[in-house]
């Protein structure tokens, strides 16, 4: 509060009365707007996985899911600060339910029944990440909007309806990692829904996709016949056919299911029609990355590196399928840390090696060839005022021998 009020002596010193005026209006709008949200999405507006079945036409359930255990990270393998996501939840039962007379709205396709109640699984699964960032759900509408359900009107005016729909919209901005962990699983429960009810409901997918959305979609049998690009304007969905989010949140937990992993890996290894011979050492590269993370002394890792057989490869450059057979001829798979290294899911038994930021340790891919069984190495490097990383080459070169690669 201190700060604020020396803020606004500063605005009226710099600045006047008048812009003091329209700036304290400005942050008592949106400190109305952020409580109004807060308030209206209590748990009595918003639908949880677990009361989705309660609102369900019909509800199909899929196995129980595998149990999860981590092996507890050491030092010279990895971050012991990594102990703390170790002890997670064992993942829900994957279910698919039809719930009817929905609408979609927002840049993400946030669904609100008919009664006006979000449901959580398309915003994250996560109530807290929804609550702290829901213009990236919502976007343009506003919590009034919702709660007078004036955004209605122009979805009643539209006269297009979907019939049955599957959304895929991610929330996130970059979200090729989220994509192959969160959402691409979610089509084992589209299986199991057609097969039991006979309907294939279009996918919705983002406006103007990435490619590897296209091309995942394609290579696990649904054509572009069956895809819907989200126009963001809000639709009407007589049908929304739903199954239960499992997010990846570094400030909520992370939902793991080595049932959707071995999914994934399985449906997409069995197109590949490979006949190369393995033992590939495959160094993804960041060079080309926009958001940091670039190694600064990139040509002396590579000499390092291609001394020993490595290949310098910047997957995001490659047709999704051909990134799936080069992990399936992988024997190591190394880098820093960044989404390409999620590919790991398609490999057989690499070693993996992660370069890691000293001021932001990640877990992600210590869990996920943790849960996949994968032996997991890191390097923590130092960075520069620009996120990118400086590798010690001396204590590269010690780690590799140390894991005999």
């Amino acid at each position: 509060m201190m700060h604020k009020f020396e803020r606004a002596v500063e605005i009226l010193r710099d600045d006047g009365p008048s812009q003091l005026s329209k700036k304290t209006i400005s942050f008592l709008h949106q400190h109305y707007q952020k409580q109004l949200f807060r308030t209206y999405f209590s748990d009595n507006n918003i639908i949880s996985d677990d009361q989705l079945p309660e609102i369900s036409d019909q509800v199909w359930y899929l196995d129980e899911e595998s149990p999860i255990e981590y092996s507890q990270p050491t030092g010279d393998r990895a971050p012991a600060d990594f102990t703390q996501y170790t002890s997670g939840p064992h993942p829900e039962q994957r279910f698919v339910c039809n719930i009817p007379s929905c609408t979609l709205v927002g840049p993400s396709a946030v669904g609100f029944t008919d009664k006006n109640k979000l449901i959580l699984a398309t915003a994250s699964g996560d109530k807290s990440m929804f609550t702290r960032k829901g213009s990236l759900f919502l976007g343009d509408v506003s919590t009034r909007e919702v709660i007078t359900q004036s955004y209605l009107n122009s979805t009643q005016n539209n006269s297009c309806c979907f019939n049955y729909v599957f959304p895929l919209v991610p929330f996130y901005d970059q979200y090729y990692y989220h994509w192959m962990v969160e959402y691409l699983p979610k089509l084992r429960a589209l299986e199991k829904y057609e097969q039991k009810s006979g309907v294939k409901p279009n996918i919705l997918i983002p406006a103007d996709p990435p490619s590897f959305v296209t091309e995942s979609l394609s290579l696990l049998g649904y054509e572009s016949n069956r895809w819907r690009e989200w126009n963001r304007s809000g639709q009407l969905v007589k049908n929304l056919i739903v199954t239960n989010h499992r997010h990846h949140l570094m400030k909520s937990s992370f939902s793991h299911s080595p049932d959707d992993y071995y999914w994934l890996q399985n449906r997409m290894r069995s197109i590949i029609n490979s006949t190369s011979k393995s033992g590939r050492k495959i160094y993804i590269s960041r060079q080309q990355a926009e958001r940091g993370r670039k190694v600064v002394n990139y040509d002396q890792v590579i000499e390092e590196l291609e001394s020993r057989g490595f290949e310098s490869l910047v997957m995001e450059s490659l047709p999704l399928i051909k990134q799936v057979e080069i992990m399936m001829q992988a024997d190591v798979i190394m880098g820093p840390h960044g989404a390409g290294l999620v590919n790991m899911i398609f490999s057989n038994n690499p070693k993996i090696i992660e370069l890691l930021p000293v001021n932001d340790l990640r877990p992600h891919f210590y869990m996920l060839a943790d849960l996949l069984d994968f032996e997991y190495n890191s390097l923590i490097a130092e960075v520069n005022d620009q996120h990118n990383i400086i590798v010690d080459t001396q204590e590269l070169s010690t780690l590799l021998d140390e894991a005999s690669v």
